[in-house]
């Protein structure tokens, strides 16, 4: 845990180093935009000099003059958190649901972020940087070095593992990650800079290097699309912690104000055999928001329904939370 501490806290100096010698580069907008909190996961909503109040497809603004009107098109709140705010987020109950396997494992998987500046935010996370525009509840697959013989796959839950070893859970704690976001722009088409390390196990410590962008496009009155495409790059154990590639998307459609809905689906793969390992996912959830900072959500997940060896027997619960303070 030493080591893995003193690689996470150096990544992250550097990651935040560079992130807000760009943010300080910047110039500041012409036009007299500004920022001010949206109770939904601690995200910042952009405002004008026109009283115009723009809000996201699960949260309105106390402010906003009508609390029952959907946002247009590109009146979306920035993906990045807005400087000095605290979210609690993606902490997501997993549970497995699996054919035979129900209950194993049960984790959860919390994940606390800090706004640096408007357009950076860091967070530490153990479900591989999920945001609450891109939710994945998921058991945890990890590869685990064995002297003299393969690596051998095991199923654990991510984060900490509450059900116990003779159900998915070899260690109470096996797996943390370094997040971070920057946002480039936010308009029908918003996009943010999104990666991370994450270390995937502390046996034989599995490092992995996250590089993609994180992305919402406004489609109408109340669809929205969102994307985090990424590559991945394995930074230890390279005889099995080889580079990846991940494209998922998800559909978001809002019932009402307070209350939106998606579908999500993807495809995943590792780029040496990718033809004979890619794995497509068919996932269904909800968020709703209870207050100006608390939004709660449920997902449902088949990891590979329709990819390579696909199998209905597979599933995951997802149950999940954020907090803006």
């Amino acid at each position: 845990m030493n080591r893995l501490s003193k690689m996470l806290f150096t990544a992250s100096l550097v990651v935040a180093s560079s992130a807000t010698a760009m943010a300080q580069s910047a110039d500041p907008p012409a036009d007299g935009t500004g920022t001010e909190v949206n109770g939904e996961a601690g995200a910042t909503v952009e405002t004008t000099t026109d009283s115009t109040t723009t809000t996201d497809p699960n949260a309105v603004p106390e402010s906003s003059p009508d609390a029952d009107a959907v946002a247009p098109a590109g009146a979306l709140p920035p993906l990045s958190m807005g400087a000095g705010k605290i979210l609690i987020a993606g902490s997501t109950l997993n549970i497995g649901m699996s054919s035979g396997a129900v209950g194993e494992p049960i984790s959860l998987a919390p994940s606390i972020w800090y706004g640096i500046s408007d357009v950076l935010s860091i967070g530490v996370v153990h479900d591989g940087g999920t945001t609450p525009w891109t939710p994945r509840p998921a058991v945890r697959t990890a590869t685990i070095p064995v002297m003299g013989s393969a690596p051998i796959v095991i199923t654990a839950g991510s984060g900490i593992c509450l059900s116990g070893e003779e159900k998915g859970c070899p260690k109470v704690y096996d797996n943390v990650g370094l997040d971070v976001l920057f946002g480039l722009k936010n308009e029908a088409l918003s996009l943010a800079v999104h990666g991370g390390v994450d270390a995937l196990s502390f046996d034989a410590l599995t490092l992995q290097l996250r590089a993609g962008l994180l992305g919402r496009l406004s489609i109408g009155k109340n669809l929205t699309l969102a994307f985090d495409p990424r590559i991945l790059v394995g930074l230890t154990e390279r005889d099995f912690n080889k580079e990846a590639v991940d494209l998922p998307a998800w559909l978001w459609f809002d019932i009402s104000t307070t209350l939106s809905v998606y579908l999500h689906s993807g495809i995943s793969a590792p780029f040496d055999g990718f033809a004979d390992s890619f794995a497509i996912p068919v996932q269904a959830g909800a968020s709703f928001k209870v207050s100006e900072k608390l939004t709660v959500g449920g997902d449902f997940s088949f990891p590979n329904l329709l990819g390579k060896g696909s199998s209905s027997d597979s599933r995951t619960l997802g149950i999940r939370a954020a907090f803006a303070i």
